[in-house]
């Protein structure tokens, strides 16, 4: 049962990844002038990137030795990042130093949205907790 409950939690991680960086590879498109600035393209190479990354985390939840260590993430998370920024040349004909840049900026966004909404599920489960009085 917990390899189900890693699967679908897996999974909706997943959606929420294509979601979120397509609307960002969008808006970085825009922003940075690319040739191609088509949402359509910005979503596909998200579900590419976030399809990779999907196999990746289910390898490891599949095969919990794996999980144990730091190693196959560090190397999951290279071969993740390698998979997007060569998406990203290859879909907007652009050059490694440039799709890297994109990436950072996808990734340093994402990581802005990560602290917001911990910092919103804190405040909430502190609220929850004190009985919806925040002291």
């Amino acid at each position: 049962m917990v390899v189900f409950e890693a699967v679908i939690i897996n999974l909706i991680s997943t959606i929420v990844f294509i979601g979120v960086n397509g609307l960002i590879l969008w808006f970085v498109s825009r922003w940075m002038h690319f040739i191609e600035k088509s949402p359509k393209t910005a979503f596909f190479v998200s579900a590419i990137a976030g399809a990779v990354g999907f196999v990746l985390n289910l390898t490891q939840v599949i095969i919990s030795a794996l999980s144990k260590t730091i190693a196959f993430s560090i190397i999951a998370f290279i071969v993740n990042v390698a998979v997007f920024v060569l998406l990203i040349m290859k879909f907007y004909r652009i050059r490694v130093f440039k799709a890297g840049i994109v990436w950072a900026v996808i990734f340093a966004v994402d990581l802005l949205i990560g602290f917001l909404l911990g910092i919103l599920l804190a405040l909430f489960a502190g609220a929850l907790r004190f009985g919806g009085v925040i002291y």
